[in-house]
């Protein structure tokens, strides 16, 4: 059995859409206020295909009679509205046996990383 590796802490950018429950007029004026937002959502990159880019946002060791880390929090973005992946890298607390982010390294989305295959291209 392999040595279980905790997966890549990441920084994942993405468009998401927006509603406007409250927004009406002119197509002028709608189409100057109406964006797409941009989102910064951290986490564990467990999977990563053409459709799906999945993050986790916390996980379990393994009780003594389980052979598996579980994970929850979950998030799941469409992998087309991925507009980048940073690395972030984790260097050892002095004195403790925990990590500390600092800055990372940044990748397009479906280069690798997880466990998934490649993903499409950035938005």
């Amino acid at each position: 059995m392999s040595k279980w590796r905790k997966p890549p802490l990441v920084e994942v950018e993405w468009v998401d859409a927006t509603g406007y429950e409250s927004l009406n007029g002119p197509l002028g004026e709608i189409l100057e206020v109406a964006r797409l937002a941009i989102r910064e959502t951290n986490g564990l990159l467990l999977f990563q295909d053409a459709q799906r880019t999945i993050l986790a946002h916390d996980y379990d060791k393994p009780l003594p009679d389980e052979h598996e880390h579980r994970f929850g929090n979950i998030t799941v973005i469409p992998t087309g509205w991925v507009r980048k992946i940073r690395h972030i890298e984790r260097k050892p607390k002095e004195g403790a046996n925990g990590a500390e982010a600092s800055a990372g390294t940044t990748a397009k989305p479906g280069n690798g990383g997880a466990a998934g295959e490649a993903g499409a291209a950035a938005v």
